[in-house]
């Protein structure tokens, strides 16, 4: 599914310190614990490069999702990502439960949202059977996720940048109402990090961020316009198929109609266009250019009229990085998913 750049994640050798503290409802679970309600790690639901996520059912009943680390954290971005995930709560958030930090063991406990990723429903039919992903739930899927990246930047305190908006990162219930997931690499908007890492997933990163290292919450934007294109198209983008550019080009010869998933047998050709044109504005190579989520929220309602947005051509990833050979030469300690 993409490479993922990635310095957040790392092997480390010291001995766990003593249990982290939070303030608030968080449960720190024993392993034993996740085992059991696991069923001995059986029942997963879900696996990317660097770790695994199963179904388990608590003690009181809860369905949850456990996610378990192969890769060890080193504790201090373990517990920042835990920080995180406890002080941002919104309904289109997966909303964390608690952790294990015990001996090499590093999980993650969190809400059950469903069976299936966003990219499950889009990409993988033989997974998702009997599940239609018609025009109006793309729809409401795409105007979820704005809400809850919305909150991100400007809801929370401090705001948030996620840092890896795609489908796999996103999951949907069986309303087909989305929740975010995936705060690996998040962080704090005040605390970019000052040596220029990149971290993020290829095809979703933004060139602008993947030459100067510096993000911010238009980051976000751009994945989310990536992600908006993919929703509308049912097309995976990748180094063969830049959707932007198709995007773009059918923009200019007045057939964006096109780019339609041709599973779709209704949809709303207004909606389209817009939605068409409010991804365009969110990818747009120079930062400062793409509206902010909150404006993106109120372009994908109904009644509004994108005619009046100016929009300069995309521009995709630097000629260095447009093949799968050069990414290894990106800072980076593993290529996951």
């Amino acid at each position: 599914m993409g490479g993922v750049l990635s310095s957040r994640v790392k092997l480390v050798r010291d001995q766990t310190p003593n249990k982290p503290t939070f303030p608030g409802n968080i449960t720190c679970f024993s392993y034993k614990s996740l085992e059991k309600a696991t069923n001995n790690f059986r029942n997963r639901v879900r696996e990317d490069g660097f770790s695994s996520s199963y179904k388990g059912n608590l003690d009181d009943g809860s369905n949850v999702i456990v996610k378990v680390y192969r890769t060890r954290y080193e504790y201090a971005e373990f517990t920042s990502m835990i920080k995180i995930m406890f002080e941002v709560r919104h309904q289109n958030l997966v909303q964390i439960i608690g952790y294990c930090v015990e001996d090499d063991h590093r999980m993650l406990v969190h809400d059950f949202i469903g069976d299936y990723s966003l990219f499950d429903l889009l990409f993988s039919n033989s997974i998702v059977e009997d599940i239609e992903l018609d025009w109006r739930r793309r729809v409401l899927i795409c105007r979820r996720i704005a809400r809850g990246l919305e909150y991100l930047h400007f809801g929370a305190n401090p705001p948030v940048v996620h840092r890896d908006v795609k489908p796999s990162s996103i999951f949907v219930d069986s309303s087909f109402n989305p929740k975010i997931a995936d705060f690996e690499i998040s962080s704090y908007l005040q605390d970019e990090d000052e040596d220029g890492r990149v971290a993020g997933t290829i095809c979703y990163i933004d060139a602008e961020y993947l030459t100067t290292g510096r993000y911010s919450e238009k980051t976000d934007v751009y994945s989310f316009g990536i992600t908006l294109l993919e929703i509308i198209s049912g097309k995976k983008t990748s180094f063969g198929l830049i959707l932007q550019e198709w995007a773009w080009e059918l923009r200019e010869s007045g057939r964006i109609p096109e780019i339609v998933d041709p599973n779709l047998a209704q949809f709303s050709e207004e909606e389209v266009i817009r939605f068409t044109n409010v991804a365009l504005s969110c990818v747009q190579f120079d930062s400062d250019l793409r509206p902010s989520m909150s404006e993106v929220r109120l372009m994908l309602s109904d009644n509004y009229h994108t005619s009046s947005i100016s929009l300069a051509r995309p521009r995709s990833l630097p000629e260095q990085w447009n093949s799968e050979n050069e990414l290894t030469d990106v800072d980076e300690e593993s290529l996951n998913r």
